[in-house]
């Protein structure tokens, strides 16, 4: 168990965070904060796993006001999205249904006018992508995911 980390930067703790958010992990003491807590911490405006309740139901809520309004004012955030892909794994659910692999889509607000958005369909065959964009805004492809403001690049 990891019960000291020493992270030299807002960029470092931010990408530190995420990966430990992707695959699970909690760590006692990590600096990632809500929304209220210091103004150099990196907001964690959290993890939306849309395939919740998969087949019979996605949950599909998710609050991308946090994001949203990190990216306007340039503060250090992230905001997760776990998705289904069209990818089906070894897996099943309980009842038998297979559970598809999953997209995760990070969005990190990395300063004014900065984000980067990655896209891990690894899982899925895929690629992992990054791009740059300007801003965010509410109003994407879910409920739960911002829409990028461009112009962007990979």
């Amino acid at each position: 168990m990891l019960t000291h980390l020493k992270v030299r930067s807002a960029r470092a703790t931010l990408i530190v965070a995420t990966l430990f958010s992707l695959f699970g992990a909690t760590l006692v003491g990590f600096p990632v904060t809500n929304a209220s807590a210091a103004t150099h911490a990196v907001v964690d405006c959290g993890l939306v796993n849309t395939m919740s309740g998969w087949p019979t139901t996605m949950m599909m809520l998710g609050n991308t006001s946090c994001i949203v309004q990190a990216a306007r004012t340039g503060k250090p955030a992230r905001y997760v999205i776990r998705s289904a892909s069209s990818v089906t794994s070894k897996r099943k659910t309980f009842d038998g249904y297979p559970i598809p692999e999953p997209i995760i889509t990070t969005y990190l607000v990395l300063g004014n006018h900065k984000v980067k958005v990655t896209t891990d369909q690894r899982a899925a065959g895929g690629k992992l992508t990054s791009q740059f964009c300007r801003g965010l805004r509410s109003g994407g492809t879910y409920p739960s995911s911002p829409s990028l403001i461009g112009p962007c690049h990979h």
